[in-house]
């Protein structure tokens, strides 16, 4: 069973681990975008569909859909994360390690958030309307 201390722990480093890997899943699916333009040209009919009712789509309508859907659940999820770190927070009762965990979750859910808004600032330079 964990102890206390180490259930403070990791929440900062899953906010961290997610917005980490949802940056490098999106860096991976830019190089490759980048590298194959028949690919971004091609239509297909997604395997999951992001748009009910939508047929065939180019791979740059389904990343756009993707990235869209991507950014509510981690706006989602940094809300919730930050609803955390304010109950931790008041409940701190002034002790120190309990407030440097809230600082960490907020100022890591601030952080994952600004990578996702300069995500939607590069997609059209790639060509992806958002």
């Amino acid at each position: 069973m964990m102890n206390r201390e180490s259930r403070k722990r990791i929440p900062p480093i899953l906010v961290q681990t997610f917005f980490q890997g949802f940056f490098c899943l999106l860096s991976s699916v830019f190089c490759l975008l980048l590298a194959t333009p028949a690919l971004a040209q091609g239509k297909f009919t997604p395997g999951l569909p992001l748009e009910p009712g939508k047929g065939e789509q180019t791979f740059q309508e389904y990343f756009s859909s993707l990235i869209n859907v991507g950014i509510i659940v981690a706006i989602a999820i940094s809300v919730l994360i930050t609803v955390y770190a304010g109950i931790l927070y008041a409940q701190s009762q002034g002790e120190a390690s309990k407030v440097a965990l809230a600082k960490e979750l907020v100022a890591g859910c601030l952080t994952g958030l600004a990578i996702l808004l300069l995500i939607r600032l590069i997609l059209p330079t790639l060509g992806i309307e958002p």
